[in-house]
């Protein structure tokens, strides 16, 4: 997992705004991953060797949640077949995140169960 967020974050874009939201995912790649930063949120579909597919930035302080910034940006979220959120700050053993530089409380449970997939919440 870390060659992924480490990919992730030398090839996602980080100067053009999010214009619209993640299209729905293609049928290879129904992977969501996320670097959730204190300033912007990068997310992709990606497929299962790691090759992201569709890319979208957005900033997070347009978002009151880590909910509201899936439900916002992600269409056809509830194609997802896993959830993977890489966040600066503290990630506790049931995926309970407190993130450093934002508000916002990442809890991987309830995720799974708004979202009905497999959710990981690691520190990035």
């Amino acid at each position: 997992m870390p060659a992924l967020l480490s990919w992730i974050a030398l090839h996602l874009p980080v100067s053009v705004p999010v214009s619209i939201p993640l299209p729905p995912p293609p049928p290879h790649a129904t992977l969501l991953v996320a670097d959730i930063g204190g300033t912007h949120a990068r997310l992709a579909w990606s497929d299962a060797q790691g090759q992201l597919a569709l890319q979208v930035w957005a900033k997070v302080a347009d978002h009151d949640s880590i909910d509201a910034l899936l439900r916002t940006v992600v269409s056809g979220i509830e194609q997802a077949s896993a959830i993977v959120l890489a966040v600066a700050g503290r990630v506790d053993q049931t995926g309970h995140a407190h993130c450093a530089n934002l508000p916002w409380r990442i809890d991987r449970a309830s995720l799974q169960a708004r979202w009905h997939c497999p959710v990981r919440v690691i520190n990035d």
